[in-house]
């Protein structure tokens, strides 16, 4: 599957990396490849992750990635693996898809 990553989740990567380099500059950059390397990742058994909520009929999965929370669908269609966001896992995260219709509260 190919991945597509969100101009949300790029400025939720951005925002990361900023909030990170405040502290550590060169940790922010070796984090940042990390969740850009779990994105990645998702091309290949993507649909191992939890459906954790629904958007408008969508069905929204979710890895983990330290404190971080990589949401995406996948696009069975199109082979094709969108990712969403990119949140702090102390967020929440139901408005921030765009308005959950249902939220879970599956382990990982």
């Amino acid at each position: 599957m190919k991945v597509v990553i969100s101009a949300a989740a790029r400025a939720d990567l951005r925002s990361v990396g900023d909030w990170i380099a405040k502290d550590s500059p060169r940790r922010a950059v070796t984090f940042i490849r990390e969740l850009v390397g779990r994105c990645q990742g998702l091309a290949t058994n993507s649909a191992r992750y939890p459906v954790v909520t629904t958007v408008r009929g969508r069905a929204i999965r979710r890895c983990v990635h330290g404190d971080y929370l990589v949401f995406f669908e996948i696009e069975r269609s199109a082979a094709v693996v969108h990712v969403l966001r990119v949140l702090h896992g102390a967020r929440e995260y139901g408005t921030l898809l765009g308005g959950a219709d249902e939220t879970g509260n599956e382990d990982d």
